[in-house]
């Protein structure tokens, strides 16, 4: 049998452990927040101003290229826009043809399938 002066010790144990449990789950939670919000680091600070070929004609896996500006580091510490070409994704075009309202009732079943 436990007596109560060892239940209440094994209480606050407990009860402490909790605690710093808590503290430090936040802690590394803050951390790993801070971490994630800092912006990513570049592949290089001195970026060429002249794009390459594949880059003037727009050929390529990605398709058109567009314009995009990024800064260029100088000796002085000054940074100079300059812009090269991007093929991150086509433009959006609009649809073949526009939507149109139907004559048909909408209805919608929830849960069922």
């Amino acid at each position: 049998m436990t007596t109560p002066r060892q239940r209440d010790h094994g209480l606050n144990r407990v009860s402490r452990l909790t605690r710093w449990t808590l503290v430090v789950a936040t802690a590394a939670t803050g951390l790993f927040g801070f971490l994630l919000a800092r912006p990513a680091p570049t592949a290089s600070a001195t970026t060429s101003a002249t794009p390459s070929a594949d880059d003037e004609t727009g050929s390529g896996p990605g398709g058109a290229a567009t314009p995009t500006t990024t800064t260029k580091s100088t000796k002085s510490g000054a940074s100079t826009p300059t812009t090269r070409a991007s093929r991150s994704s086509a433009p959006l075009q609009p649809p073949a043809t526009v939507p149109q309202r139907s004559a048909r009732r909408s209805r919608a079943t929830s849960g069922g399938s």
